[in-house]
């Protein structure tokens, strides 16, 4: 059994990519999209179409709660987006709802819909890229 840790360890240790940036990353393995990566992929493209992928319930704004605060904190893990989940569960331990709905439905994402406007394009990557 302890063999089977030491192999395990072993692996995690040759695998883990903490630190691999250095200790200031904040991209980690974004960092492997280099330029020729770009490139490599453009050339796959067949059709052009866009793809929204954007599924997560992220509040960016309107919200006047003090989540930091209610956990006990100064202030958030940095990065950490505040989902509607965040705020649901807020609400119920509260014990109060928005003064416009008592229906849990009325928090919603802020994205917009999936369109070729807000969806990243080809275009959009090649230029983010400086692709020629």
């Amino acid at each position: 059994m302890s063999d089977d840790l030491a192999i395990l360890q072993s692996y995690i240790d040759r695998c883990s990519n903490w630190g691999r940036w250095g200790a200031d990353d904040q991209l980690g393995n974004i960092n492997l999209i280099t330029p020729e990566k770009v490139r490599e992929a453009a050339g796959l493209v067949k059709t052009g179409k866009t793809v929204h992928n954007w599924t997560a319930r992220i509040v960016t704004r309107g919200v006047f709660v003090d989540l930091a605060a209610d956990r006990g904190v100064e202030s958030l893990e940095l990065g950490y987006a505040i989902t509607t989940d965040d705020l649901e569960e807020y609400l119920d331990a509260k014990g109060s709802r928005p003064a416009y709905s008592t229906d849990s439905r009325a928090l919603r994402p802020v994205l917009p819909p999936p369109t070729s406007a807000n969806s990243v394009t080809f275009a959009t990557a090649l230029s983010a890229a400086r692709v020629p």
